[in-house]
C-alpha cells in the first residue's frame, strides 16, 4: 500500500472554496459562473450575504469586515487553528481539487434550455485547448445551453447516471446534477477517472483498445461511496485518479477493497496533475516539433 503523503499548503490551495464551505455547512445565497455571495461564516448572524468567493481566482472577500484572502485564511479563521491543524482537516476529507463543483441554490439553480451538437467557436477553442479530438468529444458530449436566473450560458455537457450533466468550459465549472457517469462496453475490466476530459484522454490515447473496458467517471471525490459498490463487480480495476493528496487517498481507499484486483494507474502520467495534462502536453509537444 502507498504510503499516506501529508497535504502541504499548494494541495490546500487546490481545494475547491465553495467545495468547502458545503462541507461545513454553508451554501451560496446567490450565485453565477463567476462568483457567490454569501451570509458570512465568520459572523453566523449577519442576514444579507456580503461574502463573496471568487470562482475563477478562488478568493474569499468579507465586507463587513473588511478581509478576505485565500482557503487557507479562511479555514484558518473558521476553525480558529493553526495552518498545521488546517492542514489536518482538509486531509482527511475528499474535496474537489482543481475542478471545482458549483452548488446551485433553488433560486439560482440551472434551467436547462436545450440540448445540441457542439458548435459554438468558444467551446470548440476550449475542446481543442484541452487536445481532445472534436469526434472524440462529439460521440460522448453535447453543447448545453442553460441560464442561471437572467443570465445565459452555454457549456461542453457530459451526462452523469443522476440524468443531470456535468459542465466544463473555459469559465465555468459545474452541473446541473451531482452524479457519476459509467460507460459501458461489456466489459469485465473497468477504468475510473476523475474528470470526463480523463475520459475523453484515455479514449484518444487508447483508441485501439478503449473498448475493450468500461468506464467510470466520479465528476467529484464526494462521490467516490458509489463507486465502491461499483467497483465491486468487476474482475479488472484500473485508477486514473489525480495526482495529488485527494487523488491518492482515494485510489488508496479502493486499493484497500482488493489490492490483487485494484491497481493504481497514475503513474503513466507521473509528472502531471491528471490524464488529460499529460495527453495536452503530448499533443504541444509533438506540434512543437513538426
Amino acid at each position: 500500500m502507498l504510503a499516506k503523503r501529508k497535504m502541504n499548503c499548494s494541495d490546500a490551495k487546490k481545494v475547491d472554496v465553495i467545495d468547502f464551505l458545503a462541507s461545513v455547512g454553508y451554501k451560496p445565497k446567490k450565485i453565477n459562473s463567476k462568483e457567490a455571495w454569501y451570509n458570512s461564516p465568520l459572523r453566523p448572524d449577519e442576514k444579507k450575504p456580503s461574502f463573496r468567493v471568487n470562482i475563477n481566482r478562488q478568493l474569499w472577500y468579507d465586507y463587513g469586515i473588511g478581509e478576505g484572502g485565500d482557503i487557507i485564511k479562511l479555514g484558518c479563521k473558521l476553525f480558529n487553528c493553526s495552518i498545521k491543524e488546517l492542514l489536518e482537516k482538509l486531509q482527511n476529507q475528499c474535496f474537489s481539487f482543481s475542478q471545482p463543483i458549483v452548488s446551485i441554490t433553488d433560486e439560482n439553480k440551472i434551467i436547462v434550455d436545450s440540448i445540441a451538437e457542439i458548435s459554438d467557436p468558444s467551446l470548440l477553442n476550449y475542446i481543442k485547448k484541452r487536445a481532445i479530438d472534436f469526434s472524440i468529444a462529439k460521440t460522448y458530449c453535447k453543447q448545453v445551453n442553460y441560464r442561471v436566473g437572467k443570465y445565459q450560458f452555454n457549456s461542453v455537457g457530459f451526462i452523469n447516471d443522476s440524468d443531470g450533466w456535468e459542465l466544463r468550459s473555459e469559465k465555468f465549472k459545474g452541473a446541473t446534477k451531482k452524479g457519476i457517469s459509467t460507460i459501458s462496453n461489456n466489459s469485465d475490466s473497468v477504468c475510473v477517472f476523475e474528470g470526463f476530459f480523463d475520459t475523453l484522454s484515455f479514449i484518444q490515447l487508447h483508441k485501439e483498445t478503449y473498448h475493450k473496458y468500461n468506464f467510470i467517471t466520479l465528476n467529484s471525490l464526494s462521490l467516490l461511496d458509489k463507486v465502491i459498490v461499483l467497483v465491486k463487480s468487476y474482475n479488472e480495476v484500473n485508477l486514473y485518479l489525480d495526482n495529488d493528496s485527494a487523488g491518492e487517498l482515494a485510489s488508496q481507499k479502493l486499493m484497500e477493497l482488493d489490492a490483487r484486483l485494484i491497481k493504481n494507474c497514475s503513474n503513466q502520467f507521473y509528472g502531471s496533475k491528471d490524464l488529460n495534462e499529460l495527453l495536452m502536453k503530448t499533443t504541444h509537444n509533438s506540434k512543437s516539433n513538426i
